[in-house]
C-alpha cells in the first residue's frame, strides 16, 4: 500500500517530469540513460530497462499493474492514488513553480490512459469490494475530467455504467457515480 502512494505521490511532483522530460542525464546515476551497461540496468531491476525510455510511463505502469492486484486493499489504494495524481497536477499552484509539467505529464498520460480507464472501468463497474468500486469510479472521473481536449475517453457506455452504479448496494459507490455523473455532464 505505502509503494502505491509512493508512487502516485512521485508522480505528481514537478521535479519528476522536469528530470525525465529530455531524459539526458539519469539522476541516480549521472550519466546518461543510453550509455548504461545491460549489467548495470539489470542490475537495478527490469523496471528500470523501461524507464530509460521514459521514467514516468514507467510508474504509470506500475500503478495500471496494481489495478488488478489480488488484494482489494491495494485495488482500492491504487485508484485513490491515481485520483490524486491528477488532481495535484490538474492544480493552479502546481503550474506556478515556473516549470510546466502538466505537457510532459498530458504526453505520458495520453500513451497509459486507454489501459488506465480500460481497467478502471472494470473496476467500477465489476469488482466485488465497495471500497474498490468507490476509488475506481471517482479515478475513473477524474481522469476523463483531466482529459478534456485530448481526445474522448467517455463514451454512451460509461453513462451507462456511471447510470447503473447509481443503483449500487452501497451508498458510497452511488454518492460517487452520481457525482461523477454530475460533474462529466454539466
Amino acid at each position: 500500500l505505502m509503494c502505491v502512494d509512493l508512487v502516485g505521490r512521485i508522480l505528481s511532483k514537478p521535479w519528476l517530469w522536469n528530470e525525465h522530460s529530455a531524459q539526458t542525464v539519469s539522476p541516480i546515476l549521472g550519466k546518461s540513460p543510453t550509455t548504461m551497461t545491460p549489467s548495470t540496468r539489470a542490475f537495478f531491476s527490469p523496471l528500470v530497462e523501461c524507464s530509460t525510455e521514459n521514467m514516468p510511463l514507467a510508474l504509470m505502469s506500475i500503478l495500471e499493474g496494481r489495478l488488478t492486484d489480488r488484494t482489494p486493499a491495494v485495488r482500492a489504494r491504487t485508484a485513490y492514488a491515481i485520483s490524486e495524481m491528477l488532481e495535484t497536477v490538474s492544480k493552479e499552484d502546481v503550474k506556478e513553480v515556473g516549470i510546466n509539467p502538466t505537457s510532459e505529464f498530458v504526453s505520458s498520460l495520453e500513451l497509459a490512459s486507454n489501459g488506465l480507464a480500460r481497467k478502471l472501468r472494470k473496476r467500477a463497474a465489476l469488482d466485488e469490494g465497495a471500497t474498490v468500486r468507490k476509488a475506481a469510479v471517482n479515478a475513473f472521473v477524474g481522469l476523463v475530467e483531466f482529459d478534456k481536449g485530448m481526445h474522448s475517453l467517455f463514451s454512451e457506455a460509461d453513462i451507462t455504467m456511471l447510470s447503473d452504479l447509481c443503483s449500487d448496494s452501497s451508498v458510497a459507490v452511488r454518492k460517487a457515480a452520481a457525482d461523477g455523473l454530475t460533474s462529466l455532464l454539466l
